[in-house]
C-alpha cells in the first residue's frame, strides 16, 4: 500500500460541517454511523485545553480548519475501503508531536485490541492531525484531541516511513466502551467487518462527500476553560 498522505487543511476558521447522519442501508450501518455522530459531538469530560497531555503547549483558543473530504466518510463502507487499518485500542499516552506540513500532528501510543482491517501489533503509535501551536489549538475539522484511558474504534492509514497509523479525522476516532472495544459482535464492530465484507464482494457505495452538511460553531476557549467546547445544536433559519 502507499504511504498515508497527509491531508492540507484550508487556511484556519472557527467554523467547521459535519456530517450527522448518513444514507446506508443496513441496519447496523445506520447504527455505527450513529454512534460515530454521536461521539464527535459529545462532551470530554473535566479535562485541560490541551487534555492534560505533557509536554503539549498551553492553549487557550480553538482554530478549527476544514476537512476538506472528496469521500463522504459518513458512509462506513466508504470509510472502510479509504483506509488501511481499522482496529479498536486504548490512548495509553502523549508520545510526541511532529508538524510535516503547516499543520501540527500529536502522536498517541495504543494499546489495541480487535482488528477490523490490516494487522497490527499490540502495542501502535496513532497520528492524530491536530495539535497546539502558538497558544492556540488547531483542529481538522473539528476533531477532538484522543483522550488518555479512552478506548475508540480507529480508521486509520498506515504510514510506513514514520512508523505510526494516522486516523481520518471526525470519523476514524469513535468512542467505544472497553466491552465493545473486546467483543467482534458488538453493534460498532460488527456493522464495520459488514461493511469491510461488502466492499470485499464488490457491493456499490457512494463515492462522493455530500453536498450540503449541518454547520456547527465552536466557540472560541477563554484561558482555563475546558476543550472541546460543549456541543452546540445548529440554530433553524429562518
Amino acid at each position: 500500500m502507499p504511504d498515508e498522505t497527509v491531508k492540507q487543511p484550508s487556511p484556519g476558521t472557527i467554523a467547521c460541517t459535519h456530517p450527522s447522519s448518513c444514507g446506508g442501508r443496513r441496519g447496523l450501518a445506520l447504527l455505527v454511523v450513529t454512534l460515530w455522530a454521536a461521539a464527535a459531538l459529545s462532551g470530554c469530560g473535566k479535562t485541560t485545553v490541551n487534555m492534560g497531555n505533557a509536554p503539549t503547549e498551553s492553549a487557550t483558543t480553538t482554530l478549527i480548519s476544514p476537512f476538506d473530504a472528496t469521500t463522504d466518510f459518513s458512509d462506513i463502507r466508504n470509510l472502510m475501503a479509504e483506509t488501511t487499518h481499522v482496529f479498536t485500542g486504548r490512548v495509553d499516552a502523549f508520545a510526541g508531536s511532529k508538524s510535516r506540513s503547516s499543520f501540527p500532528e500529536t502522536q498517541f501510543t495504543v494499546t489495541t485490541g480487535v482488528q477490523l482491517k490490516g494487522e497490527v501489533s499490540a502495542t501502535v503509535i496513532v497520528n492524530q492531525q491536530g495539535g497546539t501551536r502558538s497558544g492556540a489549538y488547531m483542529s481538522l475539522g473539528g476533531d477532538r484531541p484522543l483522550n488518555s484511558g479512552q478506548w475508540y474504534l480507529f480508521a486509520t492509514n498506515a504510514s510506513p516511513s514514520e512508523g505510526w497509523y494516522t486516523l481520518i479525522p471526525i470519523y476514524g476516532d469513535v468512542k467505544i466502551t472497553e466491552q465493545q472495544a473486546r467483543d467482534p459482535s458488538s453493534p460498532p464492530l460488527a456493522a464495520a467487518a459488514a461493511a469491510h465484507n461488502d466492499n470485499l464482494q464488490g457491493a456499490p457505495r457512494s463515492s462522493a462527500a455530500p453536498t450540503e452538511t449541518p454547520s456547527l460553531t465552536f466557540p472560541i476557549p477563554q484561558p482555563g476553560d475546558e476543550y472541546p467546547p460543549p456541543y452546540s445544536p445548529p440554530q433553524p433559519t429562518s
